[in-house]
C-alpha cells in the first residue's frame, strides 16, 4: 500500500515529466522515492515495536534480544517488500493495478518461503524445503527466533539492490532507441557479462571455500572489477554508439540477479550468526559445534522431524517444542551441506501422521495437563527421525526434561557412523539391566545408554581386561561379593574412567540394600530358606579413592521451596538444593554437569568429604545450606 502509488500516482497525474525534468539522475529519483518509502514504514513499525513491547512488559518479563531481533528482520523483510512494489508501480500508470501487482509479485516471494504449501503444490516435500530459503519466511525464521544471520541480511538487501536497479531500469527506458545493431550491442553485453555469471557461480559453488569468506568475496570483486575494465577497452575498441538498450539492460539484470544468486548462497555456506536472546536459547555448546564440524559423511544426513503445529501443543509442552525446533534450525545451519533439515508440521491423522508411522514408526503420544484447573489429554508428535544412507536412527518423541541438544546431537553422531564406545554396567543388586530373579525390569538409563554406546553386563566375578571396556558405570557397588569387590577396585585403581553411584538409604529401589545394611536374598518362590549373601568391604574402594563416606549417616535439611506437600514438610532428609537453601554456591556453576541447575531434590542423600592426603583431584558439585545436618539411618527406620 505505500509503494502503490510512488510512481503510478505521479504518471496518472501527469507530473512525471516535471519530476523528470529536474536536475536529478534516474537513480537520485528511484533512491528518493524509496527512501521516502522506507521513512513512512520505518517509522510505522517502530510505534508498533513500541506499543507492542509497552503491552509484553506489562504482562511479564519480554527476552529484549528476541524481541528487538524479530523486529529488525520485519524491517528487512520491510526493504525488500518495498523495493518490489517500486517495480509494480513503475509497471502501470494505475493504482490499484500497481497495488495488485505488487501483492502478486510480493506473493511469490511469500509462497516460496512456505513449505507446507510448496509441499503441496510440487508434492514433494525435499524440494519444498530447498525453495523454502529463497521465500521471505525462510529467512525470517532465523530473526523470529532471535538469531541474527548475515545470510538472511544479505538475502533482503539483494532483493532491495535488485529492485532499485529494476526500478532505475524502467524509468530510464524512455530513452531507448531501437536500431539495427540491438542484437550485436546485445550479444557484445551478453558475452561479457556471462563471465559474470561464472564468477558468481564459483563462489556459490564454493571453489573459495578454503579460502574463507572474506578473501572469497574480495577475490570475486576483483574478478568483476576485471571484466568491467575489459568491458569498457573493448567497448571504446569497436566503437559502439548507442549506449542504451533493452537487451543491453536484460543481460545487465540477469547478471545483477545471477551474482545476487551466488552472493546469498556463498554466505549460506559461510554464514556468521549471532544468538541476540537474553538466555542464549539458540546457541550450541562448544562441544555440538566442533562435533558438527568434525562431521565426514559421503552423503547429506537427512533430519526429518514430525512437530505438532504449536496450537495443538499444550503449554506445559510449548517450550520443548520450542528447544527441538531452535536446536533442529541450528544444527542444520551449523552442518550447511552435510545436514538436510526437513520440518513436517504434524497433526494427528494427517498425511504426515500417516507417513511418519509407515516410514519411522513415530505416532502421537497421549499427554496430560492441567488448563484452567481442568485435565486436558492431547496427543502431540515431537518425533525426528535421522538417516544417512542404510543407516536410522528415530526418536520417537522427546518428552520434557530430556535434554534436547544432548537427544539430537547423539543420533546425529550415530547415524553418522561415529565408532561406538564400550561402557561396562557391573551387575550389582541394583539390576540395571534387569534381574529376572528379583523381578526388575531393565532401568531407562540402560535404553537410553544403548542408542548411543555398545552396553556390556560386568559381573566381576573375573578381573576386567585391559581394553574390554572404555568406562565402567556401578551403582550400589556396596552389594558386591568380596571377590566381586576386589576386582572392581582393581579396575579402578588401573585407572579405567568409572561412575560410582553409592546410595546409603535407596527408598525408591527396596530391592537394593542400603550401604550400612547386610545384603539381602533375592526373593523368589523357589527359594524357601534362602541363605545369607556375602557382601564385599565397601570401604577398600572409599580408602582407594582417598575420601570420607559415612554409610550410616543420612543428610537433612531444614528447607522446603514447596511447604505445601507434606510428604517434604514432614521428611527433612527429602534436600532441596538451590539458593534458597542459604547455600552461597549450592552448584558448582564451572563444572558442565551443573552449570545452570536451579533446583535439585535428593531423597535420603549422603555426604562425602576429600582426605587431606588424597592425591586426587575433587571437584563438589552440589552444597547444602547452613541448616543441615546428619541423622543416623537406624534411627531413621528403625
Amino acid at each position: 500500500a505505500i509503494t502503490m502509488s510512488i510512481w503510478a500516482e505521479e504518471r496518472r497525474q501527469g507530473t512525471d515529466e516535471l519530476l523528470l525534468t529536474i536536475p536529478a539522475t534516474d537513480w537520485d529519483s528511484v533512491l528518493g522515492k524509496y527512501l521516502a518509502a522506507v521513512a513512512i514504514y520505518s517509522v510505522s513499525l517502530l510505534f508498533s515495536m513500541l506499543c507492542t513491547y509497552t503491552v509484553l512488559e506489562s504482562l511479564g518479563d519480554p527476552d529484549i534480544g528476541l524481541f528487538i531481533g524479530t523486529y529488525f528482520g520485519y524491517w528487512l523483510v520491510g526493504l525488500a517488500m518495498l523495493a518490489v512494489g517500486m517495480v509494480a508501480s513503475f509497471l502501470t500508470a494505475n493504482v490499484t493495478v500497481a497495488y495488485i501487482l505488487g501483492a502478486l509479485f510480493n506473493g511469490i516471494l511469500v509462497i516460496l518461503g512456505t513449505a507446507p504449501v510448496l509441499s503441496a503444490i510440487l508434492r514433494s516435500p525435499q524440494l519444498a524445503v530447498q525453495l523454502q530459503r529463497w521465500g521471505i519466511g525462510g529467512q525470517l525464521a532465523d530473526f523470529a527466533r532471535g538469531v541474527v544471520s548475515w545470510a538472511g541480511i544479505i538475502y533482503f538487501l539483494s532483493i532491495a539492490l535488485i529492485m532499485l536497479y529494476l526500478s532505475m531500469v524502467l524509468i530510464g527506458r524512455r530513452h531507448w532507441r531501437l536500431g539495427p545493431v540491438v542484437g550485436s550491442v546485445a550479444g557484445f553485453y551478453g558475452l561479457l557479462h556471462l563471465a559474470v555469471i561464472f564468477v558468481a557461480v564459483l563462489l556459490a559453488l564454493g571453489v573459495s571455500y578454503g579460502l574463507g569468506p572474506i578473501p572469497g568475496v574480495v577475490l570475486g570483486m576483483i574478478a568483476y572489477l576485471g571484466i568491467q575494465i575489459a568491458l569498457l577497452a573493448l567497448w571504446e575498441r569497436v566503437g559502439f554508439t548507442i549506449p542504451d538498450l533493452p537487451g543491453h539492460y536484460i543481460t545487465r539484470i540477469l547478471a545483477v540477479v545471477a551474482a545476487a544468486v551466488g552472493l546469498v548462497l556463498f554466505f549460506h555456506a559461510h554464514d556468521l550468526r549471532w544468538d541476540v536472546t537474553s538466555e542464549r536459547i539458540n546457541s550450541l555448546s562448544p562441544e555440538t559445534v566442533q562435533l558438527v564440524k568434525e562431521l565426514r559423511v559421503d552423503r547429506p544426513i537427512v533430519i526429518e522431524a514430525f512437530i505438532s503445529p504449536a496450537s495443538e501443543v499444550p503449554e506445559s509442552y510449548v517450550q520443548t517444542r520450542l528447544n527441538i525446533l531452535h536446536h533442529l534450525y541450528e544444527l542444520a545451519a551449523l552442518g550447511k551441506d552435510k545436514i538436510r533439515l526437513i520440518v513436517n508440521e504434524t497433526s494427528q491423522y494427517s498425511e504426515e501422521a500417516a507417513r511418519a508411522e509407515q516410514r519411522y514408526k513415530i505416532q502421537a503420544k497421549e499427554v496430560r495437563s492441567i488448563d484452567r484447573g481442568t485435565l486436558r489429554t492431547d496427543n502431540i508428535f515431537l518425533g525426528v527421525a535421522f538417516t544417512c544412507g542404510l543407516e536410522k536412527v528415530v526418536v520417537p518423541f522427546i518428552d520434557r526434561g530430556i535434554p534436547v541438544e544432548y537427544e539430537l546431537v547423539r543420533s546425529l553422531a550415530i547415524v553418522a557412523g561415529e565408532k561406538r564406545k564400550k561402557v561396562g554396567v557391573v551387575d550389582t543388586d541394583a539390576g540395571l539391566q534387569g534381574n529376572f530373579i528379583a523381578g526388575v525390569q531393565q532401568w531407562p538409563i540402560i535404553d537410553e545408554l544403548e542408542k548411543q554406546y555398545e552396553v556390556k553386563r560386568m559381573d566381576l566375578n573375573s578381573p576386567v581386561q585391559p581394553g574390554e571396556v572404555d568406562v565402567l558405570l556401578a551403582v550400589q557397588p556396596s552389594t558386591l561379593t568380596p571377590e566381586q569387590m576386589k576386582h572392581f577396585v582393581e579396575a579402578v585403581r588401573s585407572g579405567i574412567p568409572t561412575a560410582i553411584f553409592e546410595d546409603p538409604c535407596p527408598r525408591f529401589a527396596p530391592w537394593v540394600s542400603a550401604t550400612s545394611e547386610p545384603r539381602r536374598p533375592p526373593s523368589s518362590p523357589f527359594m524357601m530358606f534362602p541363605r545369607e549373601m556375602p557382601k564385599g568391604d565397601i570401604q577398600e574402594l572409599w580408602n582407594l579413592l582417598g575420601i570420607d563416606f559415612p554409610k550410616d549417616e543420612i543428610v537433612w535439611q531444614d528447607y522446603n521451596p514447596y511447604p505445601k506437600i507434606d510428604l517434604f514438610r514432614e521428611q527433612k532428609p527429602f534436600v532441596f538444593i538451590g539458593k534458597g537453601s542459604g547455600a552461597e554456591r549450592p552448584f558448582n556453576e564451572q563444572s558442565p554437569i551443573t552449570r545452570g541447575l536451579q533446583n535439585m531434590l535428593l531423597p535420603f542423600p549422603g555426604a562425602i568429604s576429600k582426605w587431606r592426603t588424597s592425591e586426587l583431584a575433587f571437584e563438589d558439585l552440589l552444597r547444602t545450606g547452613p541448616r543441615t545436618g546428619f541423622v543416623r539411618y537406624s534411627d531413621l527406620f528403625r
